[in-house]
């Protein structure tokens, strides 16, 4: 037992374990960690935002019930647009399924499907048995599909219309298409347009066509080619060089291609510019010739 005691009073000395015997810390106590961590209040997490009042919750209620009502009015009154904003703004202060599952109603009205879907996965998530949300998305997946089934066919029939050299039909085909295209396939229908606008002469709405393909696809190489097409007819040679260098210079590590005929243009349009050696010109093709198949 001396020995535990010495060997206690010799840990206290050197300042670990408790203290000896008798001993103070300055004017302090030792104290277990077991038991100041009994002693020590328990540490509460607070919210950093302070509550709403009751006034300001009263308002906020009265509003979204305020916007709720006028969204329905206009719902009734078929005025999708303003119903849907309306109930926009009534989510915004507290989301609630039935309003989510009204909103896509609108949406779907407006032939915004994809948002329409959204709204309703909204209003699924928080009650999943809402029948408005889940009719509403039904419809609208089912519109979404046949879209997509859609702009194809119209497609391929302005292909077809194309090579008749039908140019004006070919273009009402694409515009058709257009219409209910996913956005990832825009570009091609653009350009599509635009060598329509070429063979009917219009080659300024070529160059707006090809414009609009290159916002969508930065790197289309058929909108870089069918523009500079575009510009060599109206005269512009210098214009035309550097569409097709631009092209050229964006799709250089393309591994899907098409660089092939853009470097052919440079070529053609190095050697009208006279900084080539011109090669003889290519015989004019017959007149009974049918079109070539149009390359997208």
């Amino acid at each position: 037992v001396k020995a535990k005691v010495s060997s206690i009073d010799s840990m206290a000395s050197r300042g670990v374990g408790p203290p000896a015997r008798g001993a103070r810390m300055g004017t302090k106590t030792w104290t277990s960690p077991a038991k100041k961590k009994e002693q020590s209040p328990s540490k509460r997490m607070t919210s950093p935002f302070k509550p709403m009042d009751a006034a300001a919750l009263a308002r906020s209620s009265a509003m979204l019930a305020s916007l709720t009502e006028r969204g329905d009015a206009q719902l009734l009154e078929k005025a999708y647009g303003s119903a849907r904003d309306l109930y926009g703004a009534a989510l915004r202060l507290g989301f609630e399924a039935t309003l989510a599952a009204k909103k896509a109603r609108c949406e779907f009205e407006l032939g915004d499907f994809e948002a329409a879907v959204e709204d309703c996965d909204a209003a699924l998530d928080v009650e999943p048995k809402n029948q408005e949300a889940l009719t509403v998305k039904a419809k609208a997946l089912k519109e979404i599909i046949r879209a997509r089934n859609g702009w194809s066919s119209r497609k391929a029939s302005g292909n077809e219309l194309f090579q008749r050299g039908d140019f004006a039909k070919a273009l009402a085909a694409y515009d058709a298409a257009l219409d209910v295209c996913d956005p990832k396939n825009r570009p091609v229908l653009f350009t599509n347009r635009a060598a329509c606008f070429l063979r009917l002469g219009q080659a300024d709405k070529c160059v707006e066509a090809c414009d609009e393909a290159l916002e969508l696809n930065p790197q289309w190489p058929r909108a870089f080619e069918r523009k500079a097409q575009a510009l060599r007819v109206t005269g512009r040679l210098e214009d035309a060089l550097a569409v097709v260098e631009r092209g050229i210079e964006l799709n250089q590590h393309n591994k899907g291609g098409g660089t092939a005929s853009l470097q052919t243009a440079k070529d053609e349009l190095l050697q009208l510019l006279g900084r080539t050696k011109p090669s003889p010109p290519p015989p004019p093709p017959p007149s009974n010739r049918p079109q070539p198949p149009l390359r997208e």
